[in-house]
């Protein structure tokens, strides 16, 4: 196992030459992880920096990580943020080693994916709906007829059964786009995680505007994605610090905390 662990550090190392000005420790261990913008998360601006709560969850997985030798970074390369399906193709080829908050599915595993044990995080899939016209809402039945945005390429958030009495409208490319067109009256509520629209929802100043319910759906799932050579031993690690951070409440403060505090106007019910 040690003769598996210190092959993966060289050959980290020796991939991301220039991805950090200092020198790591010899007996460091380095996951290297792709940049995919994902809205309110992660974004990378044009002076190559980085920004976003996932660099605070970052942070607290490392702080964690460090007695045991092993660290989680960012590789900023010259093709700056990348399509998620390239990160997953690189991570598969140990181009990188790691990805925070991915999700599982069927095709990734065949690529050779491994998934941390337990959740980094879930994510609560919010239901949005403008104030003004808010209708009466008691259960996803009530969802019935209604014309639901849901942004392009995002899988549907809701069960199977309840999908079937919905109008799913996905010609939205981005979550901006799928509130303007609630805004416009194109669609009666729209489906997306919290952190995505809530985001945009603060930036275009509609708090006061749009009430959302965070217990109406079920939440998706976030893992780490590992490249299939990371051995187990290290996902192990890194797991058991997940559950402690999980536990203690942090990561879900980090992830939700200042953004539910900001958009708390729009609970409705004062559901949480």
């Amino acid at each position: 196992m040690k003769r598996i662990i210190a092959f993966l550090f060289i050959a980290v190392i020796s991939m991301a030459v220039g991805a950090t000005p200092q020198k790591p420790s010899p007996n460091l261990i380095i996951l290297y992880m792709p940049i995919h913008r994902s809205v309110g998360q992660l974004r990378l601006d044009q002076a190559g920096q980085l920004h976003g709560v996932r660099l605070h969850l970052l942070q607290a997985l490392n702080r964690d990580l460090k007695p045991f030798g092993i660290q989680l970074r960012y590789r900023i390369t010259k093709q700056g943020e990348l399509p998620i399906g390239r990160c997953i193709d690189e991570l598969a080829r140990n181009r990188y080693q790691a990805y925070l908050g991915l999700g599982v599915s069927p095709e990734r595993k065949k690529k050779g994916i491994q998934y941390s044990r337990i959740p980094l995080y879930t994510v609560p899939n919010v239901l949005w709906m403008l104030k003004r016209n808010a209708f009466p809402f008691k259960n996803l039945s009530s969802l019935k007829g209604k014309r639901i945005g849901i942004v392009h390429g995002k899988p549907i958030l809701v069960q199977p059964e309840i999908e079937k009495i919905l109008i799913l409208d996905r010609s939205a490319s981005t979550p901006e786009n799928n509130v303007k067109k609630l805004l416009h009256g194109r669609v009666d509520a729209i489906v997306d995680p919290l952190s995505s629209t809530g985001t945009v929802v603060l930036k275009m100043g509609l708090q006061d505007q749009i009430e959302f319910c965070l217990t109406c759906l079920p939440v998706s799932e976030a893992y780490i994605g590992y490249s299939p050579a990371v051995p187990e031993s290290i996902r192990a690690q890194v797991d058991r610090v997940i559950e402690t951070l999980s536990m203690s409440g942090e990561i879900r403060n980090i992830m939700f905390g200042q953004l539910l505090n900001k958009l708390k106007k729009g609970l409705m019910n004062g559901k949480k």
